[in-house]
């Protein structure tokens, strides 16, 4: 099994009372899906911004939460799974004639969850802006909420040992899916066609590894003129692996609440000189990229690394974003701002290495591997990357 334990769960707890004690206050109020996850290890079933859901996490108490009635028997077996870590959840209805507590009155139920633990006074730290924390205000004027997301965010940017497993796992699993790509492409078939093969390839093959657990994963390919677009032209459908042209494909795997990623670029005969130098370049500045994720650098040392080969290259004007991004709970996780972030890496994030090169009438070409910090990175998506391996013809 490849669910995290309780004790991720203790380790999270412990450094978010350490936010509480530096900076006094009472508890915290979580109100965004992905924080209420990583305190809880459910795995959030609704838009918050429609249906409100909160974890409360005092300082000298066990946290509890407040769902609504949609998530309750999901909730329910999870927790008869074990693979859930807060015990005290109370749920809203959307319906008052199924009992609880309506929508309209959530705010109220969260109110009363307040006063029984003794959190209507002082000072109390939250992960946003929302309207309900507001709300709560209102009915509670001696709260003062303190916003802690910059400092929630961090502690979650280095990974414990049995994440990173989950990560290594789900890089195990992408590998694999690329090499169900390279065996699918054929110059002139439907690029959706393909990643939908692979796909369901991929279910039945994470199915075998991991029955009975949250694996979710996607599959995109950018083929042709698309290429050049780094996050596709808006017009996948219908759209065919055109010879002459290279393709870029994207397999993202989030195994229970782990992200990482995995892409490649193919070319697709006939391959001109141009294509073959371009990719060479591409692939020289995700290894360098890679190399600079050691703990100690400055984040933005993945970025500049990559970005100085291709800039030697002559190739620096058809750059259009940033190296990568860091990966956890979320695809895009903290931090956010990787090519400019001069704070050390820490040993244990997880990070996409991703420099993209896209040249109209050419194409795009990007190579993405997911490393995690040490003090010599560890590359952990293993799939073909060497230019003769990944042509099509």
């Amino acid at each position: 099994m490849a669910f995290l334990s309780d004790s991720v769960y203790r380790i999270r707890l412990d450094a978010m009372r350490e936010i509480m004690r530096r900076d006094e206050l009472k508890a915290i109020m979580l109100f965004d899906s992905d924080f209420i996850q990583f305190i809880s290890n459910f795995n959030i079933d609704v838009e918050p911004w429609e249906r409100p859901i909160v974890a409360v996490v005092p300082i000298d108490a066990e946290p509890f939460l407040i769902l609504n009635a949609l998530s309750k028997t999901h909730y329910q077996i999870r927790s008869k799974a074990g693979t859930t870590w807060i015990s005290d959840v109370t749920f809203y209805s959307e319906y008052p004639q199924t009992g609880g507590v309506t929508l309209l009155n959530c705010v109220e139920a969260i109110s009363s969850l307040l006063q029984r633990t003794n959190l209507t006074t002082g000072r109390i730290g939250t992960d946003s802006s929302s309207e309900w924390g507001g709300d709560i205000v209102r009915i509670h004027p001696q709260i003062t909420l303190v916003h802690e997301r910059q400092a929630l965010r961090d502690i979650r940017r280095a990974k414990t040992p049995e994440e990173l497993h989950l990560c290594r796992l789900g890089a195990e699993l992408a590998d694999w899916g690329q090499q169900q790509y390279r065996q699918a492409y054929r110059p002139g078939c439907l690029s959706q066609e393909v990643d939908y093969f692979v796909a369901q390839k991929l279910a039945v093959e994470a199915a075998h590894r991991f029955p009975g657990q949250q694996i979710d994963f996607r599959c995109g390919t950018r083929a042709g003129e698309a290429s050049i677009c780094p996050h596709g032209d808006g017009a996948a459908t219908g759209a065919r692996i055109d010879p002459g042209w290279p393709l870029i494909n994207a397999i993202v795997i989030r195994v229970n609440g782990l992200y990482i990623e995995n892409e490649r670029t193919y070319l697709v005969e006939p391959v001109t000189d141009i294509q073959r130098n371009i990719y060479n370049v591409a692939a020289r500045a995700t290894a360098a990229g890679c190399a600079a994720a050691a703990a100690g650098n400055p984040v933005s040392a993945i970025h500049a690394a990559a970005t100085q080969i291709i800039a030697d290259a002559g190739l620096e004007k058809h750059l259009l974003h940033r190296t990568g991004h860091a990966m956890g709970i979320r695809h895009h996780d903290f931090p956010t701002d990787t090519g400019f972030n001069e704070s050390p890496l820490r040993k244990g994030e997880v990070y996409s290495v991703e420099p993209g090169i896209y040249i109209p009438g050419v194409g795009g070409f990007r190579i993405d591997d997911t490393v995690i910090v040490d003090q010599e990175a560890e590359i952990i998506t293993a799939s073909d990357r060497h230019i003769e391996k990944m042509i099509i013809s």
